[in-house]
């Protein structure tokens, strides 16, 4: 699964998907560059994030980008979070 990038961390991204939609369902998601993050991997670099744009009940586990922190050129790319 790990050569699949919107299928690692599955468990993960089910639960954070759902926060965001359930925040949706609660009205608590209206704010300027609104985010949830949740760490995937033992050193908290690498985690998972909101695409720029989506709005909270719409998200999917498969739609969340993983991000590394430590990584100079995840801002270029075509996902980079705001």
């Amino acid at each position: 699964m790990k050569d699949l990038p919107n299928l690692t961390n599955l468990i993960a991204r089910t639960d954070i998907a759902a926060a965001f939609r359930w925040t949706a369902k609660l009205n608590m998601h209206e704010a300027v560059a609104n985010h949830f993050s949740l760490a995937v991997s033992d050193d908290g670099a690498r985690f998972l994030i909101n695409p720029a744009g989506r709005h909270f009940s719409r998200i999917t586990a498969s739609s969340l980008i993983e991000i590394d922190a430590n990584d100079p050129a995840t801002m270029d790319r075509p996902d980079a979070p705001d």
